[in-house]
């Protein structure tokens, strides 16, 4: 009776990527980001069980207070990516009808999610001229947004990344080196043995 009476449609998995943006988008990265919607990225082809129309990216605009608050002290807020221009957010979506079987959604959800990836790293690599595949913090990006998360920046020991090349260090592109190590540090002082933990839960520090 519930999915019978959802005015947003039927239920989908999704899954999402973000990158905060410090300057405007480079020609490079426009042309990948046409590519990749338009489903024309070199090596780079959307599988047969994508539903390409429901693929975005959303621009978001900031500035103004949300760049004045804590501009001049970093540290005092948990949201560090306050110099930022734009947002973008990247979202894909699909569906996992009745007749599929457990194995048959996995790899459904694998080849959506290695070619949704593929597209995002293209398209940084694009904008930093093959540096990075990712919003590293620096002149062009402050990182990622924390409360989309995504397993390809890094998970914590015992779980398992998305497919494809993982940054590593997620709690440094969502959060930068000084919040970061600051929440480690409140973590250690309330859950000093990680019992409230999670793939990329913030961890106490190390002894």
């Amino acid at each position: 009776m519930t999915q019978l009476l959802n005015g947003s449609g039927e239920y989908q998995n999704g899954k999402y990527k973000s990158s905060y943006m410090i300057r405007n988008f480079e020609d490079a990265e426009a042309k990948s980001i046409y590519q990749f919607l338009t489903d024309n990225q070199d090596n780079n082809t959307a599988p047969v069980s994508a539903d390409k129309s429901q693929t975005l990216i959303q621009i978001d605009s900031y500035g103004l207070q949300i760049n004045k608050m804590d501009y001049s002290t970093i540290a005092d807020t948990a949201i560090a990516a306050r110099k930022s221009l734009l947002k973008t957010q990247y979202q894909t979506y699909w569906m996992t009808f009745e007749c599929t079987t457990s194995a048959e959604a996995l790899k459904i959800e694998k080849d959506i999610v290695t070619w949704f990836i593929t597209g995002y790293n293209n398209i940084h690599s694009s904008a930093t001229n093959g540096v990075s595949l990712f919003p590293v913090w620096g002149e062009k990006y402050p990182d990622c947004y924390f409360n989309y998360p995504d397993k390809q920046l890094g998970v914590n020991d015992g779980y398992s990344a998305d497919p494809g090349d993982v940054y590593g260090d997620f709690m440094q592109l969502y959060f930068g080196e000084d919040v970061s190590y600051r929440l480690k540090q409140i973590t250690t002082a309330i859950d000093p043995t990680n019992v409230f933990s999670f793939p990329q839960s913030v961890l106490n520090l190390p002894s």
